[in-house]
């Protein structure tokens, strides 16, 4: 009996929403293909020191308006080996690294010589991209790499360059021209997750990478990811945050030889992303958020716990044929710390003001006999709030909602524990629940309620807002695979092996 799960401060820097810039420069061969600009959050701690080794020599005597560039020249030079290696495995052809070279510029400096004429600075400023007119990598080192590295850490530049690059490796690749942004950006992604994993695995005496530097990507893709509710088919597109984290992962998992599919996949009129329009006007007028206050009709609450009930109800007698011990009113506690008498009474535990706003979200596993004596809780006037508020939105909330729902799902098929395994299926198992609400066709009967653009990044930002508990717990980048696992394979992909607990 006690306490599953707890709230900890994210380690992977500020949520930041910014958009995309669309391609520009001179000839259509000469157009820029960009990563992605905006403004970056320098409010966070800076991250500087982060764990990630670069092994240059003398780098912490480079001035520090100069270690954007010692950290990108040490990444280029590690991905063009990389390539040197990868390239003929995956496409059979030789490999010829960039020839145009890398070009580092500002506000201040010479233009970057990308087209006829070349662009201005306003156009490319807070950029990196790659220039296939003249195979050229360029970055804007005054308005975007120091800023990157101070609010995301040094391997933040390492994803960027490596995804640079991709494009380079697309050319050369001779990828079909007529594929849609949106396909090559994801393959850029998935190629850079495919040189991460290649770091994860010491690939590189140079480069290294560690499980911060991995939650601070994921981080990095909600700062750059498409405006909300940019479709699939804009021109600009290079994918929402789940998408890219999506792509990222599917690199790193299974290399640069799955990325290669991607424009397969494409060509065959199928995709890599998940394409959510607006429900309605109001849908789109209310930015795709339902009310927050549980007095207003429609609230996020009533309308994520009405969801799971029916999800649930449905999937747990369609997997295990076992009915749903529903969680009844009585079984849903949110609580006001600064209030003590809606503080959660939970056997075995000793829970104050103090802890109630440090736990922030959790599941009650009262008497193991009786399930039905279980609940779970959730600081309605910290944690909540925090969650709703830009940059994140209420699909934040419901996943956390979801999670506990899927967590109490564990204890009634004795699957549930304070291991990362067992946090990793919960999170695996909210993703079959949030493809219910994409994809109503998951269940014989509606859920009633579907999903917005945007509300799938806004389960990946609570993902980095929470974790399931100590050091020792799965990182956020665990845990997005494991949520998109669910809502790709369905119950299937959620490593199940229960049986269901008796109560």
């Amino acid at each position: 009996m006690g306490i599953r799960g707890r709230r900890r401060r994210s380690r992977a820097g500020a949520l930041v929403v910014v958009g995309v810039m669309a391609a520009c420069g001179g000839s259509a061969e000469e157009a820029l293909v960009a990563a992605g600009r905006g403004d970056v959050d320098r409010t966070d701690n800076d991250r500087r020191d982060q764990e990630t080794e670069v092994d240059i020599e003398d780098f912490e005597e480079v001035e520090p308006d100069d270690q954007d560039d010692a950290v990108i020249e040490a990444a280029l030079a590690e991905v063009e080996t990389f390539w040197e290696n990868v390239f003929p495995e995956v496409y059979g052809g030789e490999f010829t690294p960039v020839q145009g070279g890398f070009f580092p510029y500002g506000p201040d400096r010479e233009p970057v010589p990308c087209g006829s004429p070349p662009p201005s600075y306003e156009e490319v400023a807070g950029n990196a991209f790659y220039c296939p007119g003249v195979d050229l990598i360029a970055w804007d080192t005054d308005n975007l790499t120091n800023q990157l590295l101070d609010t995301f850490g040094p391997f933040s530049l390492v994803i960027v360059m490596a995804h640079e690059y991709a494009h380079a490796i697309q050319v050369r690749a001779e990828v079909d021209p007529r594929l849609p942004t949106i396909a090559t950006e994801q393959q850029a992604d998935c190629f850079a997750g495919a040189f991460t994993g290649f770091l994860a695995d010491g690939g590189s005496d140079v480069l290294s990478v560690s499980e911060d530097d991995l939650d601070a990507a994921v981080a990095g893709f909600l700062t750059l990811r498409d405006q909300v509710g940019t479709p699939a088919d804009d021109p600009a597109a290079h994918g929402s945050a789940f998408d890219r984290v999506g792509a990222f992962q599917d690199g790193f998992d299974q290399g640069a030889g799955r990325c290669a599919e991607y424009e397969r996949i494409y060509v065959s009129g199928d995709s890599t992303v998940v394409d959510i329009p607006f429900l309605s006007q109001a849908d789109f007028d209310a930015g795709g958020n339902a009310p927050f206050d549980p007095a207003v009709e429609g609230n996020i609450f009533d309308l994520a716990l009405t969801s799971l009930e029916s999800y649930w109800s449905q999937a747990l007698p369609a997997q295990f044929g076992e009915e749903l011990i529903s969680l009844s009113p009585g079984r849903v506690q949110p609580y006001f710390p600064s209030e003590e008498s809606t503080l959660p009474a939970c056997e075995g535990e000793d829970i104050d003001a103090e802890r109630a706003e440090e736990l922030g979200a959790f599941v009650c596993d009262g008497d193991p006999e009786d399930l039905a004596d279980d609940f779970i809780a959730w600081d309605q006037e910290n944690l909540m709030p925090t969650l709703y508020e830009e940059p994140l939105g209420d699909f934040a909330v419901a996943s956390v909602i979801a999670r506990l729902y899927s967590q109490a799902v564990q204890l009634q098929l004795g699957t549930a524990g304070d291991d990362p395994a067992a946090g990793l299926q919960a999170d695996c198992f909210t993703g079959t629940w949030a493809a219910a609400l994409a994809f109503p066709d998951r269940v014989p009967e509606s859920v009633g309620v579907q999903i917005s653009p945007g509300d799938l990044d806004e389960a990946v930002g609570a993902f980095l807002t929470l974790d399931t508990g100590e050091e020792d717990q799965a990182t956020a980048f665990e845990r997005v695979a494991a949520f998109r696992s669910g809502f790709f394979d369905d119950l299937a992909g959620c490593e199940l092996d229960a049986e269901p607990a008796d109560g």
